[in-house]
């Protein structure tokens, strides 16, 4: 497997750089990815960002070499540990600097892992610290079900119309709450022609534009429905309906039971309709 190729994707997702945002401007953290060996894939850490955070520049700059003196401390342990338990591991290095790692998994495989760093003028709380976990726990999850659509990567030969299928997948991932979204906003969104897209779809799909962002969209809710301070009226909107009525009939169309029932007896998998399972169909 190209281990280089999987931590790519994971930097270039745009959710990535949102959740590195966010750790960094709340938290006063750097959220780094690092390989099997612990190097650093790529340096995304934002000095633009963080020194809202300080009083000075040269507070930034000696924080910036404390943390990179607190990396080296850093690895082998904490990766030691989380390679061995295949589990998240919280750790504070010599400076007492709290470090969060978490292993990137890959078809039961582990392909590099996400770490957050402390620095030494925010301390994360408890709370912020469990924050953190799930808010990378439920991102790696994501991006797990995006690259199983892509059984032939682990042979790094995708075709040229997979990959733009694939970026097209993940811009409907990330806006899919939208009502107004369209197959023309996504085809002006990612300069590509409305027709040609439409075809494309059909082609590596096995099904239509609107089905698969109704897919998507209900796959959120049967997820949200789990959350019973939600109401179902509450999720549909969420999820990008307008109207409550219509989405409690596609989601029973697709998972045999309304919301309601479904809330009240949920499977303890939740497994991808049909036609996630059709995706990208592994070459002969």
């Amino acid at each position: 497997m190209n281990f280089n190729t999987l931590l790519g994707y994971f930097e270039e997702a745009q959710g990535f750089k949102h959740i590195q945002e966010v750790i960094c401007i709340l938290c006063g953290a750097s959220l780094e990815i690092r390989s099997l060996d612990g190097r650093i894939f790529k340096c995304n850490f934002s000095p633009s960002l963080s020194k809202k955070s300080y009083e000075s520049k040269a507070d930034f700059h000696v924080d910036c070499q404390h943390r990179s003196e607190a990396c080296k401390c850093l690895v082998s342990n904490i990766i030691e540990k989380a390679t061995i338990s295949g589990q998240t591991q919280i750790n504070k290095c010599q400076a007492g600097l709290t470090q969060i790692l978490l292993p990137i998994h890959i078809r039961k495989e582990i392909v590099g892992y996400l770490i957050v760093l402390e620095n030494q003028f925010f301390r994360l709380s408890y709370v912020q610290i469990k924050a953190i976990i799930n808010l990378l726990e439920n991102f790696i999850k994501d991006i797990q079900a995006e690259l199983d659509l892509f059984p032939n990567l682990k042979k790094d030969n995708l075709s040229y119309q997979q990959m733009i299928v694939h970026k097209v997948v993940q811009y409907i991932s990330e806006h899919y709450h939208q009502p107004e979204l369209t197959l023309k906003q996504v085809s002006e969104a990612n300069g590509i022609s409305y027709h040609y897209l439409s075809r494309l779809i059909k082609k590596v799909l096995k099904t239509t534009f609107s089905q698969y962002l109704n897919q998507t969209r209900l796959e959120v809710a049967s997820r949200l429905l789990q959350n019973r301070s939600l109401s179902v009226s509450e999720i549909a909107y969420t999820c990008g309906y307008e109207d409550p009525g219509y989405f409690c009939k596609l989601f029973k169309r697709m998972y045999g039971k309304s919301p309601g029932i479904f809330r009240l007896n949920p499977p303890n998998r939740i497994s991808s309709p049909k036609v996630k399972q059709r995706l990208f169909p592994a070459r002969s």
